[in-house]
């Protein structure tokens, strides 16, 4: 195959050298091995590596539509270390970093050959999806792929959502009848998963459904099952379906008490949540799905974290579950950093302390479940208000009640679902009456500054699409909420529902700015003729979310009237939006309370 003018870019730019990593060859070729190698030369621009650290190669290639992730450790070869990867026979795109336990030091992305020496069919869409398609020929390109491989299904998955999502050149109708053209097609895994998420773009949710039971009932052990979970958890999960969420936990655990071993569940970045909300799922099952993972990944401690909490609802299998989160807690020390930006390696290591932690309070060992939280929260920024409230369980367990109630008040501000129950308990305790809690708890809001200040906003001004300029100077003496979003964001999309109703809730009190990280002013006036969002909606300005070190989308962020960053949190969960009110509700009974206090002093 000719390779088109768009494509030779990405190829000559993603291989070869990368400072001082050198692949070899510098194209890889499918079913042939390729390397990784670190140059340690410092006087040729080498990288430094000290004594006994530890150097890991990744490389994840995308075989039909799927991905195959490997590790290894680098081995030196005089002042080199390098690290050797069979390239599967059918990739079409190849991943690889450089990595040690606290830095990325070199990633980068390749095209791969076939033994002909031509790119492998689905390569194009591919790359296609990831930023090349806004061109003229791009449907000559498509027809091209599939004349070379007509049986590429897991490719109509790349191009439909590149189609209807990011170039939004093809109509629900249009993708509709592509769908039912491609259904009288021999029914097979890959094909069911293209069409499941067919359905879900096109908003036909019992159609998707119905897909996917078919891939679960018929195909339990393909990975293409568990994409296709994956797919539908995603929309499920944005759009806060709540009685499709039961039908697909269903699904979800049937797939993984008939086929643990489906090699899927071990690529899969959200498995842990998966079993956290799936108490159907049995001991045996967890122990064959730790038994494949672990012999694929030793080094990993997920699979001890996902064992642990199956056997952690059984109460005579505590001591056990106990031990398994002891080894996930060691061996994440050794892991290098987490493959997703969005998932980082601190929040990995204060994950099994917090799991511990539980399990150590139903123990008796509180002295071990205090420390296990006190670590939890070092690790973890994200929703460090579970771990504060524990904490306070924790002391009012001991009997120190002052300090319970200090770190219950800090869990109440933060959010912490918990924390009111856990205040009513200590405040009993101390003698009060439960009548008179809600009183108790406004006079402690205004005693004390939540801990959980950041920091002042970085300035910054923007216009608004009603031409109005909002800045962090105009924010102050009031509560802000800012949405880091973008129109083609799925997860952004999908929480606009519930967004607005905060907006409903806290009109005239809170102002909310919805700003978008790549659209620009036509782009979102065209979004919003179909989907009414009531944020003030801000086009993308150059630089604001770096300012703001926006890592991924959608971010949502809470200044108080001090113009202080008070709360931070990424992605699209309903869980987010109950935090935000809950900040937003305690934070303005604290303002008020703390105005009247001011208005008596004058």
């Amino acid at each position: 195959m000719k390779v088109s003018r768009f494509f030779l870019p990405l190829l000559s730019s993603m291989m070869a050298v990368y400072g001082q990593v050198t692949i070899i060859p510098e194209t890889p070729v499918c079913g042939e091995t390729m390397e990784v190698r670190l140059n340690l030369d410092r006087q040729q621009g080498g990288f430094r590596v000290g004594p006994g650290e530890v150097v890991y190669a990744e490389v994840a290639a995308t075989v039909r539509g799927l991905v195959d992730f490997k590790s290894k450790t680098m081995h030196r070869d005089g002042s080199a270390l390098f690290a050797r990867f069979a390239v599967p026979e059918h990739a079409v795109r190849v991943r690889y970093r450089v990595i040690t336990t606290e830095h990325v030091l070199r990633q980068g992305t390749l095209t791969p050959l076939t033994g002909a020496g031509q790119t492998p069919p689905g390569a194009l869409i591919l790359g296609m999806n990831q930023g090349g398609h806004s061109r003229a020929n791009w449907e000559a390109d498509v027809r091209a792929e599939f004349e070379r491989d007509p049986q590429m299904w897991w490719a109509y998955h790349e191009l439909w959502g590149m189609r209807f999502v990011a170039m939004r050149n093809i109509s629900p109708d249009e993708l509709r009848a592509e769908i039912s053209r491609l259904e009288s097609e021999p029914e097979n895994p890959e094909l069911l998963s293209s069409l499941a998420y067919g359905r879900w773009l096109v908003g036909e949710e019992r159609a998707a459904l119905d897909k996917l039971t078919i891939l679960c009932e018929r195909h339990p052990r393909s990975p293409y099952t568990v994409r296709a979970l994956h797919d539908a958890f995603y929309k499920i999960h944005s759009d806060n379906l709540t009685e499709a969420m039961g039908e697909w936990t269903r699904l979800m655990t049937g797939v993984l008490n008939r086929a643990p071993e489906n090699p899927g569940f071990q690529q899969e970045g959200n498995l842990r949540w998966w079993i956290e909300r799936a108490p159907e799922i049995t001991a045996d099952s967890a122990q064959l799905l730790f038994k494949a993972w672990s012999a694929q990944k030793p080094e990993d401690g997920m699979p001890f974290q996902v064992l642990a909490l199956v056997l952690g609802r059984q109460e005579g299998r505590l001591e056990e579950a106990e031990r398994l989160l002891t080894h996930a807690i060691d061996l994440g020390y050794r892991q290098p950093v987490a493959p997703d930006v969005n998932f980082n390696r601190a929040r990995l290591l204060a994950l099994p302390y917090r799991d511990r932690c539980q399990l150590r309070l139903r123990l008796g060992h509180l002295a071990g479940a205090l420390e296990d939280a006190l670590l939890a929260q070092q690790y973890n920024s994200f929703d460090r208000e579970k771990d504060v409230a524990s904490e306070a369980r924790i002391w009012k367990e001991m009997g120190f009640l002052s300090r319970a109630e200090e770190r219950g008040l800090e869990a109440y501000r933060l959010g912490a679902a918990d924390a009111e129950a856990i205040l009513k308990e200590i405040y009993v305790l101390q003698g009060g009456e439960e009548k008179e809690l809600h009183a108790y708890l406004r006079g402690r809001l205004v005693d004390t500054a939540s801990e959980s200040e950041k920091g002042l906003t970085p300035q910054f001004e923007v216009v608004t699409l009603e031409g109005k300029k909002v800045g962090s100077d105009a924010l102050k003496g009031s509560f802000a909420v800012l949405n880091f979003w973008f129109t083609t964001c799925g997860p952004c999309v999908g929480e606009i529902p519930r967004l607005n109703e905060l907006v409903r809730e806290f009109q005239g009190k809170v102002r909310f700015l919805a700003i978008s990280t790549i659209d620009d002013e036509n782009r979102l006036r065209d979004f919003l003729k179909n989907k009414a969002f009531s944020y003030e909606i801000v086009p993308h300005v150059s630089g604001l979310a770096d300012r703001f070190t926006i890592r991924g989308c959608p971010t949502h962020v809470i200044l108080d009237p001090d113009g202080k960053i008070i709360f931070k949190a990424q992605g699209g969960s309903p869980e987010n939006i109950e935090r935000i009110r809950s900040y937003l509700l305690r934070g303005l009974e604290r303002k008020s309370l703390s105005d009247a206090e001011g208005g008596k002093q004058k």
